[in-house]
């Protein structure tokens, strides 16, 4: 009896516990409303509230909506024989409200609500004056186009609504514009934008296309390249990229077309200045470096993060810059790849090193995210490392340099080298972090080419992946450290030497207070290790499950209460048997 008492504890005790972990709460019978915005659980809606129209007044009361506002539903659809649902829109003088919307559903026991009732409980006393769909259009565009540098010029749809805000209907329209930018959707008036959202649903992107560029600069002959994965609709996006025009200084360009999926501008006169074989050299050479990049160990571009490419970019009006920015919340990473202005750099978007060495950074990035001192050097290095590597050539930009530029470290020659004999403990190592992180980049250029470390079997792998041990804002040590770390547990320490030899010639000569043997390379054992890593596990919410020591002790109680349970029923059941046998041999002795 005992025991039965503590099992009807333990249930009723974790009982709440474990509702709580399956998300689930404790709503009233037949009730079942979203709690979108102003919906409560106190509404009360039960069995035979199978008339719509009751319901909906009963939703007005609760909500002390105005009576100025008027619903009107569509007309039933029905799910089954017994189940139907209404879909409600509010008006207000036959004007829709923008995106107020509830459904309502009943099988005539269970009543279900869905949707959002607007924060307008006050009678409007002014009149309503719309902005010409002239001018709030006008004011839309110039949003889309500062949102996605491109023109959307193409009113398709358009509709007079009432935005609610702060317990006041503002007049305003919703339209839909489209362009090379695709469709967009925006509520406006001449003054503001009250909302933007895509309007494409039906582009699959499961088309093979084809691309001809130069192979890697205007001084190499066109070649073809396949394109996967790309979309239906013939322009140049697929599930990695999407390209853009910036269209602030260029708004008569066009995106590139091919209904044919062939993207071939290189036969066209002068294609160095046909925008749609620059737009079409940026994205091909983008979907080139990330299947190198594949090819050495990076995972790729995860599906929610396609990255924005825009050609022509400006930045305050200079053409001589390409720039890589990260994701944020509510924008994907973007490349921004300028034209040049044919005295300082020109090619951009032709020659295959700029498009790695930004998307170089994007890899970086996933660990190096801060660029203050040696970080902000390591991620220039590393990018041209990256694009050394790629193009087997230590020589970044070689044609994106006009005579007599001054942009370029080796004049007419390159923007910036791997082979220079540039050392960390120069005196006159150059300003700047793009020039002088030419030091790192050599020393890891000069593993390859005077080390004879094989490059894309070893040396660009073994880098990449040592950029997995790095904090946000790691040292010259740290990359050094963690590329010895790499060449341990992967290359068998082959290259330990070398890597510290080399770097020494490279003035990192201070920082390396370690050799190779084990007494010497801070590298802990596999005891030290299992014992490091359980000390970090104490007292955090990380272990061997994901949950931390009282969220395992409550999953380990729940998992044994049917133990228990079918533990005590037996044990009850053998008591029984003992007793019935029992009370029988007690009969057969008094007979």
């Amino acid at each position: 009896m005992f025991d039965r008492y503590i099992a009807i504890f333990l249930m009723i005790y974790l009982a709440p516990w474990l509702a709580n972990a399956q998300g689930l709460s404790q709503v009233p019978d037949h009730i079942y409303i979203s709690q979108q915005n102003t919906f409560s659980f106190e509404l009360s809606i039960r069995s035979n509230s199978n008339k719509s129209k009751s319901l909906v007044e009963k939703l007005k009361l609760q909500h002390n909506l105005s009576d100025d506002i008027e619903l009107i539903s569509s007309n039933p659809f029905y799910l089954t024989n017994n189940e139907s649902s209404k879909t409600w829109n509010f008006y207000y003088q036959d004007k829709r409200l923008c995106f107020q919307q509830i459904v309502t559903a009943t099988d005539g026991n269970n009543a279900l609500v869905t949707g959002t009732i607007p924060n307008y409980s006050k009678r409007n006393t002014q009149p309503l004056e719309w902005d010409s769909l002239e001018q709030s259009a006008f004011a839309l565009k110039a949003y889309g186009r500062e949102q996605l540098r491109s023109v959307l010029d193409e009113v398709i749809y358009s509709e007079q609504c009432l935005w609610v805000h702060n317990q006041t209907l503002i007049p305003v329209w919703y339209i839909w514009l489209k362009g090379q930018a695709g469709t967009w959707r925006g509520i406006a008036n001449a003054e503001k934008v009250f909302h933007w959202s895509p309007g494409y649903f039906d582009v699959t992107y499961d088309k093979t296309a084809s691309a001809t560029i130069f192979s890697r600069h205007r001084n190499s002959a066109p070649e073809q390249y396949e394109l996967n994965d790309m979309s239906s609709d013939g322009i140049l996006e697929n599930k990695s990229f999407v390209t853009y025009l910036d269209q602030q200084e260029n708004q008569d360009l066009t995106r590139a077309i091919a209904p044919d999926f062939n993207f071939d501008f290189s036969k066209q006169s002068n294609p160095l200045e046909v925008s749609n074989f620059q737009e079409t050299s940026v994205f091909t050479n983008a979907n080139r470096v990330l299947a190198w990049f594949k090819s050495i160990g990076f995972k790729g571009l995860s599906q929610d993060e396609k990255m924005r490419l825009f050609v022509h970019a400006t930045f305050n009006g200079n053409k001589n810059n390409a720039r890589y920015e990260p994701a944020t919340k509510v924008v994907p990473p973007t490349l921004f790849i300028g034209d040049g202005d044919g005295i300082n750099l020109q090619d951009l978007a032709i020659d295959s090193d700029i498009v790695t060495h930004e998307f170089a950074h994007h890899v970086i990035y996933q660990n190096i995210k801060v660029i203050v001192n040696d970080a902000a050097i390591l991620h220039e290095a590393l990018a041209d490392f990256f694009a050394f590597s790629m193009n087997g050539d230590a020589c970044l930009g070689d044609t994106i340099c006009p005579a007599g530029s001054s942009s370029c470290y080796l004049e007419n020659q390159c923007i910036r080298s791997g082979d220079t004999d540039l050392r960390l403990d120069d005196n006159d190592l150059p300003e700047g972090i793009h020039n002088k992180s030419q030091f790192f980049s050599g020393f890891l250029w000069d593993l390859h080419m005077k080390d004879q470390i094989p490059l894309q079997s070893d040396l660009a792998p073994l880098v990449l992946q040592s950029l997995s041990f790095m904090p946000e804002i790691p040292t010259y040590r740290d990359m050094l450290l963690a590329m010895l770390y790499v060449d341990k547990t992967e290359y068998y320490g082959n290259y330990c030497e070398i890597i510290i030899s080399r770097a020494q010639n490279r003035g990192m000569g201070e920082l390396i207070d370690f050799g190779c043997d084990a007494s010497k390379f801070p590298i802990v054992n596999e005891n030290e290790q299992a014992n490091l890593i359980e000390f970090e596990g104490e007292g955090k919410s990380c272990s061997v499950i994901g949950m931390n020591k009282q969220q395992q002790w409550q999953l380990l109680l729940i998992l044994i209460l049917p133990c228990l349970y079918v533990m005590m029923t037996r044990k009850k059941r053998h008591l029984v048997r003992i007793r019935s046998k029992h009370r029988r041999n007690n009969r057969s002795r008094s007979e």
